[in-house]
């Protein structure tokens, strides 16, 4: 968030991008400081895999939430569900199961409103055909999602509903991780009142078209590494992402007048 221009952004890791875990762990893929955080000591996933994106991005993050599948969904079924548009029809047939098998989940291209169980499975897929089956597209839908939901949190029908926020908040409380104090939140939400969400920046790091990713192995696993080992051009996109988008903007407005 950028306080001064009112501007939001969402920035997607890949899971799957290696980077250092400081303790001696070597080069991990970046989804695994969490557990390795936990390793060391009960309750500190969320914190320690903060530390390391902090480290890798060279970005200061101030407030972390981890929140589990179940309060997910039952937030989302809480609003009312989520209006999504689904760009691509798509089928993924190996999703897993709580029980370590798999099963059949498809969407059909469009407006859809999706409930908790459903919007999960569109936010977790990542084995679905028709373009739909990288972890780019995931975290590409995550990001609807995110914002979806957004939407219904602020919408009148909840904000003005106490009994909905505080299931919310009751389901926050069970399910939550996170450093954000409950006397912060208000002043969280004073400022994403004011926010542009019309216009917020989203970018999925990735290694298509070229991107800074590059995909390879590491033994028998599939991971991404960064085009630029030092993490600079990463660095460079995360800390940059507002001016970056700015001046494209502000180009196109100038190319627009001119026309």
């Amino acid at each position: 968030i950028k306080p001064s221009t009112k501007q939001l952004s969402l920035i997607s890791i890949p899971r799957d991008l290696i980077v250092p875990i400081p303790g001696g762990y070597g080069y991990r893929k970046i989804n695994s400081a969490d557990s390795y955080g936990e390793i060391q000591q009960k309750g500190n996933g969320a914190e320690f895999a903060k530390q390391v994106v902090e480290q890798v991005f060279n970005i200061s993050i101030h407030y972390y939430a981890r929140i589990d599948f179940k309060a997910f969904k039952e937030i989302v079924d809480r609003v009312g569900g989520v209006e999504v548009y689904v760009d691509n029809t798509f089928t993924d047939n190996t999703f897993p199961t709580e029980d370590y098998l798999y099963r059949t989940i498809s969407f059909k291209k469009g407006q859809q409103t999706l409930d908790g169980q459903n919007a999960l499975d569109f936010a977790r897929s990542r084995h679905g055909n028709n373009n739909e089956g990288s972890d780019f597209a995931r975290a590409r839908r995550q990001q609807k999602i995110i914002l979806a939901l957004k939407d219904k949190l602020f919408s009148v029908n909840t904000i003005f509903n106490l009994n909905k926020i505080n299931d919310i908040i009751e389901s926050l409380n069970r399910n939550i991780s996170t450093n954000v104090e409950w006397w912060e939140i208000s002043q969280l939400y004073k400022i994403s009142k004011d926010l542009d969400y019309e216009n917020t920046i989203t970018r999925v790091i990735s290694a298509e078209n070229n991107g800074p990713l590059v995909e390879s192995m590491l033994g028998d696993a599939s991971v991404l590494q960064a085009r630029d080992p030092s993490f600079t051009e990463l660095r460079r996109i995360v800390n940059n992402i507002f001016d970056e988008h700015n001046s494209i903007t502000d180009s196109a407005s100038k190319n627009t007048d001119q026309t």
